[in-house]
């Protein structure tokens, strides 16, 4: 039986520092982040955009604790380990790592990426290219332009369909008020 190629993309916070430093001196390395929950559209077309104006493209996933903090209580729905297996999958992604608490100066400072892909609808735009510029790196702001999709969104529509289906049937439904 094959091994599985998608868990080696899975590596530590310190074993992409070291990549980073190593790959760096000869190839551009694109740096995003995120939640990425469940994953969709809109995730793939950001993480290509970046991937295409570089050599390895690096992925950190806010680990549990932030993504509540980031999202709200009830996200996310998937685990940081499923999260950043889910993202090892793509082709696109070369590497991905879980890290605590939001990026910031520090952690672009030691990844040091060509690029940090950013999201022109994230919401801290302004403070992510600040602490790029100080850390001295570019910042890359994707051109995709799909708002539509988001886990949000995605969210919503699946508990809408899900609520939709258990007042259909309502000898099976076991717990209304758990769900809202």
């Amino acid at each position: 039986m094959a091994k599985s190629r998608f868990k080696d993309k899975v590596v530590s916070y310190s074993k992409a520092f070291k990549l980073s430093a190593r790959l760096g001196r000869n190839k551009k390395i694109g740096f995003a982040t995120g939640v990425f929950d469940v994953l969709h559209l809109g995730h793939v077309f950001f993480l290509d955009s970046i991937k295409k104006k570089v050599d390895v493209l690096m992925v950190g996933v806010d680990d549990n604790e932030t993504s509540k903090r980031i999202k709200g209580e009830d996200m996310p729905y998937f685990d940081e380990t499923e999260r950043a297996q889910m993202l090892a999958v793509l082709s696109i992604v070369d590497y991905v790592f879980v890290f605590k608490g939001p990026c910031n100066q520090k952690i672009l400072s030691e990844i040091k990426p060509t690029y940090y892909g950013v999201s022109p609808f994230d919401p801290v735009l302004t403070k992510k290219k600040k602490d790029a510029k100080k850390a001295g790196v570019k910042v890359f702001v994707s051109p995709y332009f799909l708002k539509s999709y988001s886990t949000s969104k995605v969210g919503r529509a699946l508990r809408f369909s899900y609520l939709l289906s258990r007042s259909i049937y309502p000898s099976q439904r076991k717990d209304w008020n758990s769900l809202k």
